[in-house]
């Protein structure tokens, strides 16, 4: 009987889908030991048949080219001479069923001639084996070349992907580095703005404190004005004749370069005429001007009396 040949499917396990870094490595080698193991099996389950259909071919061989001999025993006198015609062993119903098998014509009759054909028979069974096993050896070469391929084009792939992870994080190791140095210098000048602003701060606030203090001082008297040239006011004539008498007090404004600026009576004598007398005399006083504590002429009120009274 013709062994059925073991056709094994040309992709025993699907290739994996890319993995992750870490597990690459180990997918990879499964994939070899299972592709390897299968193969092997394979192979192995297939050879066997071969090899047995090749021993069952040299031993029917070799079977129907012996020539049948009767034992000794059987041989008599009637026998036909085996010398003159030899007989051949029949043949075996397992070569018969092979030839039926390899050929789709029905089996001719046995004849004298039978060896021969069955000799070509299980010769061109042989050579089809072998040829089979040859072409079902470059199919599993072509096969693990192709498995081979796919693991090769699948590690490119793996360093690929590795590149371009390892790319994508220097690339973004840079734009955090860039960003850090553009934070940093943010930072840094708005520090400097902000020491700058405290700085300009103290400056203003240093340089109020000095108008405070200059108007401080400039605002304080340290000597007040004094007479320099007096004339004593007129006596109204009509105030003489009634007998009238009394104090005037004058507010005189005087200004840095000694004169009278301005002049108010602040309290009258309750005459008139008394009043206006003193008034205009207080007006055309020179006074030495008051001075701050820096020492510099400054405006100054004072209030004079002016004191009228008949001797």
């Amino acid at each position: 009987m013709r062994p059925r040949l073991l056709q094994l499917p040309k992709e025993t396990t699907p290739l994996p889908p890319p993995r992750p870094r870490e597990v690459a490595a180990q997918g990879l080698s499964s994939v070899l030991l299972a592709t390897s193991t299968v193969a092997l099996l394979g192979f192995g389950f297939w050879l066997f048949p071969i090899v047995s259909n090749l021993t069952d071919n040299l031993t029917e061989v070799q079977a129907v080219n012996t020539p049948f001999t009767k034992p000794k025993e059987a041989l008599s006198e009637d026998a036909p001479n085996p010398i003159a015609k030899p007989h051949r062993n029949p043949t075996p119903p397992k070569l018969l069923q092979r030839v039926q098998l390899a050929s789709p014509l029905p089996t001719p009759p046995i004849s004298t001639d039978s060896s021969q054909l069955k000799t070509q028979i299980l010769t061109d069974q042989a050579s089809l084996d072998l040829e089979l096993l040859a072409e079902y050896q470059e199919e599993e070469e072509a096969r693990l070349a192709e498995i081979l391929q796919k693991e090769r084009e699948a590690e490119e792939q793996r360093k690929e992907e590795e590149a371009e992870a390892a790319q994508r994080k220097a690339e973004l190791a840079e734009a955090r580095r860039v960003e850090e140095a553009r934070k940093a210098k943010q930072r840094a000048a708005l520090a400097a703005q902000r020491a700058k602003e405290q700085q300009a701060k103290a400056e203003r606030d240093r340089i109020a404190a000095a108008e405070r203090r200059q108007k401080a001082l400039a605002s304080k008297v340290s000597s007040a004005p004094t007479v320099i040239s007096k004339k004593a006011p007129l006596y109204p004539s009509s105030a003489k004749r009634a007998g009238l008498e009394g104090t005037t007090q004058i507010t005189a404004t005087i200004s840095p370069s000694g004169k009278v600026s301005a002049a108010s009576i602040s309290r009258s004598s309750g005459h008139s005429a008394l009043d206006s007398s003193a008034l205009a005399a207080v007006k055309r006083w020179k006074f030495a001007p008051a001075r701050n504590s820096l020492g510099e002429p400054i405006t100054h009120q004072v209030t004079v009396p002016i004191t009228f009274r008949l001797d």
